[in-house]
């Protein structure tokens, strides 16, 4: 551990704060995010004038010690004041998910820096595309007219990186008109298609199940727009714009019809370290198709406490690739990090949220 920086960790304010921790520990290793964040940039995007309330100021102080110091101990009590102050939730002295953390804090850096613009920079269309392809699929273009549309509102580096773009396509069985819908998302949720307790899967696995035709039944059918009937149409999922950031998270907690976790799954999904390519899942009247290359930078860990597998019971871990010099590391709280040195303890049962960094 001699002469590493970026390996600061995080006390657990009582006893409660973990889902927070186990996510700065990731986010101050992420490429370009933290880098910005560091480089006080944002600042002259902040939209209010008190920056010094906003969230994306709170990790510029927190980041600019951790990633500068070997083995800092840092409290972020600020932090969580201001995030509270947004929302209670994240005050309360209990548990909370981490994945809901993660899209808090991003969705709300979005907000503190978004401003409307009328040009996005850097954000094109692959020109090789357009030039060897005259006759660019109708969806293509309206999936990327959907997305400036959608960012122009609120354009902000945090959104570039983190933000993906799905597509929903429904086949009307009446008239067989094709109707596209756009959706924009900062996690890819996963469903982990498990027969029983023990079975082992692979994220592929859970890729298809999620890329799986499904039938809208009468209970979520609408009326086509074309020719108004109502019809079990046929609804099929793609991704059309993958993220720089891509984040998945495995769905592990069951429901009950109260909306109550009642249950974790445990089954182990395997996932690449390096080389995901989902290209596989990505729309083929995409304009992204030759971005689909990942490779893992940070995973997040729910391990049950007691007896039962149930979130209020849960502790958040981290483990987290040093960007300075590659080595996989352990964050639990305020304990100081500890070296992975195997493959193998890269990939368990207990893998919640998986980070991926784009490498073309």
């Amino acid at each position: 551990m001699d002469n590493q920086i970026g390996i600061s960790k995080y006390k657990n304010i009582n006893g409660v704060t973990c889902y927070m921790n186990s996510i700065l520990a990731i986010l101050q290793q992420v490429p370009i995010f933290s880098d910005y964040i560091i480089s006080g940039k944002f600042k002259d995007s902040i939209n209010s004038d008190d920056y010094e309330q906003s969230i994306s100021y709170q990790l510029y102080k927190l980041f600019r010690v951790s990633m500068s110091m070997e083995d800092a101990n840092l409290t972020p009590t600020s932090l969580r004041k201001v995030c509270s102050q947004k929302d209670y939730v994240w005050g309360e002295n209990q548990q909370q998910d981490s994945a809901e953390y993660l899209q808090f804090v991003i969705s709300k850096m979005e907000e503190e820096q978004g401003k409307s613009v009328n040009f996005i920079p850097g954000l094109k269309i692959n020109n090789s595309y357009l030039e060897n392809d005259i006759n660019m699929s109708l969806e293509c273009v309206q999936a990327i007219a959907g997305y400036h549309k959608f960012i122009k509102k609120e354009y902000s580096p945090i959104k570039k990186l983190f933000t993906g773009l799905e597509e929903t396509k429904s086949n009307c069985k009446i008239c067989s008109t094709v109707k596209n819908n756009y959706q924009t998302f900062l996690t890819w949720q996963l469903p982990i298609p498990v027969t029983n307790a023990t079975q082992e899967l692979e994220l592929s696995d859970c890729m298809d199940k999620w890329f799986e035709n499904e039938t809208l039944d009468d209970m979520n059918r609408s009326s086509c727009d074309f020719c108004g009937v109502k019809s079990n149409a046929n609804k099929s999922n793609y991704l059309f714009m993958p993220p720089k950031i891509l984040v998945i998270q495995l769905k592990r907690f069951k429901k009950d019809m109260y909306g109550q976790v009642c249950r974790k799954i445990t089954n182990k999904v395997n996932y690449p370290i390096n080389d995901l390519d989902i290209s596989k899942y990505v729309s083929k009247s995409s304009c992204y198709k030759d971005k689909c290359k990942y490779n893992l930078i940070g995973i997040n860990l729910h391990q049950e406490l007691g007896s039962y597998a149930n979130m209020n019971l849960g502790h958040y871990v981290s483990i987290v690739k040093n960007r300075y010099d590659n080595n996989w590391l352990v964050f639990n709280d305020d304990n100081s990090p500890t070296t992975i040195t195997s493959k193998e303890q890269l990939v368990n049962n207990k893998t919640y949220l998986l980070f991926y960094y784009r490498t073309n």
